[in-house]
């Protein structure tokens, strides 16, 4: 939903919206395992490159809003406008895959030596994922830090890394280069209102309409359990866990490799968004031909929460949240750590929605998919 929301201010703002002129390779390769001729589903199968597959128009689905925070299409824009009038310092990292998934979290520091937390960010990795690099800079902002320390961009201070391993591990700093940084000097010059379409809303058609997770009704909820339930006991070519094989286990990328096979999902790239475009796409065709009525939910995490949506966490004949894998004869639940809710080292408790915030400024494609996928991971 967040790159429907990107769209459409770029709709707005008259730019391009659904296409892009960057790594343009890229973006017309075919996206295993869509493109391959098994895939029942047909018009995914014709769109399954990335420039193919930004109109989502065609996949006959609609959200129910476009809102983000409250704010409407032309509000946010204004907002967004409103935020580039302040001079602004950005922490600049160039990434790349580190062989597993980790936290990288990062202070400053002055010439004496004393430290401020900066920020933090996440990179995905592991040994059944594909190797990954960005070709272009992930931007952090750090004006609070900076302006909290008295600090100007030519003062002398530097950055300590510390990058932690899922599994708790402390890893060696240097995997990651150390951040250069960028001083934005603020636009502060009056603007006229853009004039733009009203946010967009479900128009009658045949599409299904993909609502905010916690405006479902009961009703609702209990048709998607019901579907996804029906999906989990599909074992043929477009089951449950056919599907999610796309993206995980046992791994399907690329054809014909055998054993030495990954998971196809696409990271550090900019078809990241079109691929788990697909795959959203993929799943919710499945489990509307196993009578879902309404379309995949999303939820907005970028909110402060202090607890999982329902859907996922309700114990009762729940297939949202356990499930038995049988292609390895392991049972999975969701257990949702206290930890997930409480980061007090991070200060800023709206991180997200800031983070969110510097995605939705992007106006170059290429530059936006970086900010959408390091925000993804977070």
């Amino acid at each position: 939903r967040q790159f429907a929301i990107w769209q459409a201010l770029q709709q707005y703002r008259g730019l391009d919206y659904n296409t892009a002129n960057c790594d343009i390779q890229e973006l017309r390769a075919p996206l295993e395992p869509f493109s391959r001729p098994g895939n029942p589903v047909t018009v995914i199968r014709q769109h399954a490159r990335a420039i193919d597959s930004f109109n989502y128009d065609q996949f006959n689905y609609q959200y129910d809003n476009l809102n983000f925070h409250g704010h409407s299409i032309p509000q946010l824009e204004a907002l967004l406008t409103a935020r580039k009038d302040q001079d602004r310092v950005f922490a600049n990292f160039m990434l790349h895959g580190i062989g597993t998934s980790a936290d990288v979290n990062f202070d400053l520091c002055d010439a004496e030596n004393r430290c401020n937390f900066a920020g933090t960010f996440a990179v995905l990795g592991g040994p059944t994922e594909m190797h990954w690099s960005f070709d272009r800079l992930f931007k952090y902002d750090v004006t609070s830090v900076f302006r909290q320390m008295h600090l100007r961009p030519d003062s002398d201070y530097h950055f300590e890394v510390h990058i932690q391993a899922v599994n708790g591990t402390e890893l060696d700093a240097r995997l990651i280069e150390a951040p250069s940084v960028s001083f934005v000097p603020g636009k502060r010059h009056a603007k006229k209102a853009k004039k733009g379409a009203d946010e967009p809303r479900p128009t009658e058609s045949e599409d299904v309409v993909r609502y905010e997770v916690s405006n479902l009704s009961l009703e609702q909820v209990s048709n998607l359990r019901n579907a996804l339930y029906k999906l989990q006991n599909d074992h043929g070519d477009n089951g449950y866990e056919a599907i999610a094989s796309f993206h995980g286990a046992p791994g399907l990328c690329p054809e014909g490799a055998g054993d030495g096979r990954i998971a196809c999902c696409k990271h550090g790239m900019p078809a990241f968004p079109h691929w788990h475009r697909l795959l959203t796409v993929q799943m919710e065709r499945a489990l509307r031909d196993k009578g879902a009525v309404v379309g995949v939910p999303y939820w907005d995490w970028t909110r402060e929460t202090n607890a999982l949506p329902s859907l996922f966490t309700d114990p009762d004949n729940n297939p949202f949240k356990s499930y038995h894998i049988s292609f390895n004869d392991q049972y999975t639940e969701r257990d949702v750590q206290a930890e997930l809710f409480n980061h007090p080292n991070e200060g800023d408790l709206e991180s997200l929605f800031h983070q969110a915030l510097e995605m939705l400024e992007e106006t170059n494609y290429c530059d936006f998919e970086v900010q959408y996928e390091m925000l993804h991971n977070a």
